[in-house]
């Protein structure tokens, strides 16, 4: 799916469309994507617009981060997205942009697998989890302490009365 360097940054995708390098702004782990490949990406407060092919597409997020419309040049809709509160598409028009849910703040979809990924954090939208790149590892429970995320499996321990067990 990717190719990360010492950072645990992305630095490289290699899905349906081919492998390709990533061009990031900085060396933190949540660095803007500049390049992907395919497209060059210009950030402001937030993203704000893509040249693709020539053509340059204007993003228009919601108060969450997410791309609701693209645009282009003379202000036509080229794109349209609608999400659920977890970030599920319930319903897309044009071509769209791998920052979909929350790419205003970096997440960038996966087009094979549908994965979110923010820096070394991936989010599955269909299942409202988030799972860390600790090594070569994937552990779910980002937020928890690093102890008990190792410990922790696919669905979380209950105790005998019923409350989870971190």
């Amino acid at each position: 799916m990717s190719g990360c360097n010492g950072l645990g940054q992305r630095v490289g995708i290699a899905d349906s469309l081919g492998s390709r390098a990533v061009v990031l702004a900085d060396d933190s782990i949540d660095s803007a994507v500049l390049s992907d490949g395919t497209a060059t990406y210009q950030h402001g407060l937030g993203l704000l617009s893509e040249v693709r092919g020539g053509s340059t597409r204007f993003y228009h997020a919601d108060a969450l981060g997410t791309t609701r419309d693209l645009s282009d040049a003379s202000g036509a809709a080229s794109a349209a997205l609608e999400t659920d509160a977890f970030g599920n598409a319930v319903a897309s028009s044009g071509t769209g942009t791998p920052f979909g849910f929350a790419g205003a703040h970096g997440y960038q979809t996966d087009a094979d697998t549908g994965w979110q990924r923010l820096g070394h954090r991936f989010y599955l939208p269909g299942l409202g989890l988030i799972f860390e790149a600790l090594g070569r590892r994937m552990v779910p429970g980002a937020s928890r302490p690093a102890a008990s995320r190792l410990r922790a499996g696919p669905f979380p321990r209950l105790a005998s009365r019923g409350s989870r067990v971190f």
